[in-house]
């Protein structure tokens, strides 16, 4: 009788122990990635600026580069497989000019490619185009337009959208006596498909890069970024909703006054969004509820012991949120359910060199199995990446 009661026991306490084991090893972070693929051109200097999907499941990258001893700027598109295997590369050169930047690509089918950028002298811009390609890269027509006054372009994005136009988007430099206000001006023009202007709107005062701008599905465009008033510590998060006639539907500032940037944004579960930023200067991650209508909700905060740098949210296809995290040391993704709650964490482990500033999110491609590539910067590969995650 006591031989059987210490053999129950000792089941007992395996059992104890492997579910304390195995709750354990559930709450250790996982591995983010699935691959990280060099963006590199070989005996050359590459700034790759954007990448987005393709309709057979691949990626286009587009940036600028130039061989070490040349003051020639060139353009360049790279086409990639699923697998972030090269394709093809096309390098871009506008005839009368020695320098080029591209801002942004998107597919508009699988036989055409739009492309906006800039172009000059050199470093020096002296207008900015849109070109549209083949889809081996070549270019069939382009387009040039004037640089606008308030400012040199410091960055574009493409959206298609239902009609077939195009928003063309650019970030401007502003100069001004208050230090917050360096690219605080928004122009956002209406293109049609053989580059001409249809409607042209300038929003100013928000400080909002071109991956912060988000299309919905009624052609409604969010953007998300920083308002500053008048003095440099009154600076805090912003939302301004567009509508399909470029009229602001709401401009809202929310987070505390003492230093907050709205990184990112999505849709919500309903008909509103949720954007994500860092609040004060103790760079804390916050996501905040905003209706459709302009209405800001409590803040919500998530892995308040990280000091961050850049953030971005996306709506998983579970119905809750993928949350990525830049810290020094790693990138984690967290994964919420709808109401917010921490579930799971992700790891990417890429400690910066202590005279590097931590590499900035840019935009996230969304993938069919739930997975997500975007460009990054890992040392060891030699420089510019793209990474693939794991489906999440």
């Amino acid at each position: 009788m006591k031989t059987h009661l210490n053999f129950i026991v000792i089941i007992l306490i395996t059992i104890l122990v492997v579910g304390c084991t195995k709750s354990n090893d559930e709450n250790l972070p996982r591995n983010l990635v699935s691959w990280v693929k060099s963006v590199n051109f070989k005996s050359q200097v590459t700034w790759p600026q954007n990448v987005t999907g393709t309709s057979d499941g691949g990626f286009l990258i587009c940036g600028s580069s130039t061989h070490e001893d040349s003051n020639i700027l060139h353009g360049f598109i790279t086409r990639l497989n699923t697998d972030g295997d090269t394709i093809w590369n096309s390098r871009i050169d506008l005839e009368g000019f020695t320098g080029l930047n591209i801002y942004d690509v998107i597919e508009l089918s699988p036989d055409k490619i739009v492309i906006a950028g800039q172009c000059g002298q050199g470093y020096v811009g002296q207008y900015k185009f849109i070109a549209w390609l083949d889809n081996k890269g070549k270019i069939a027509r382009t387009v040039f337009y004037p640089l606008p006054e308030e400012g040199p372009v410091n960055d574009s994005k493409l959206m298609l959208l239902s009609n077939g136009n195009l928003y063309y988007a650019c970030s401007l430099y502003s100069s001004g006596d208050n230090a917050t206000s360096g690219m605080n001006i928004v122009t956002l023009e209406v293109v049609d498909e053989m580059g001409q202007v249809i409607r042209s709107n300038t929003y100013e005062d928000i400080y909002c890069l071109m991956e912060r701008l988000y299309l919905l599905e009624d052609d409604y465009l969010l953007m998300v970024g920083r308002m500053s008033g008048s003095n440099a510590e009154d600076v805090q998060m912003a939302a301004l909703l567009i509508d399909d006639s470029g009229n602001e539907v709401f401009r809202e500032k929310f987070g505390s006054p003492s230093y907050g940037i709205a990184y990112a944004a999505c849709q919500d579960q309903y008909d509103g969004f949720v954007v994500s930023g860092l609040m004060t200067y103790s760079n804390k991650l916050v996501l905040f509820p905003v209706s459709r209508n302009g209405v800001v909700g409590e803040a919500i905060s998530i892995a308040d012991s990280i000091y961050g740098y850049s953030n971005v949210i996306r709506k998983a296809l579970d119905g809750g949120y993928h949350v990525f995290f830049q810290s020094w040391h790693s990138l984690y993704c967290l994964k919420l359910d709808a109401s917010f709650n921490e579930r799971e964490t992700y790891i990417y482990e890429n400690t910066w060199p202590s005279d590097t500033y931590p590499c900035f999110l840019r935009d996230f491609v969304s993938l069919s199995d739930g997975s997500y590539a975007f460009l990054y910067r890992n040392d060891a590969e030699g420089g510019p990446v793209l990474v693939r995650t794991v489906p999440l």
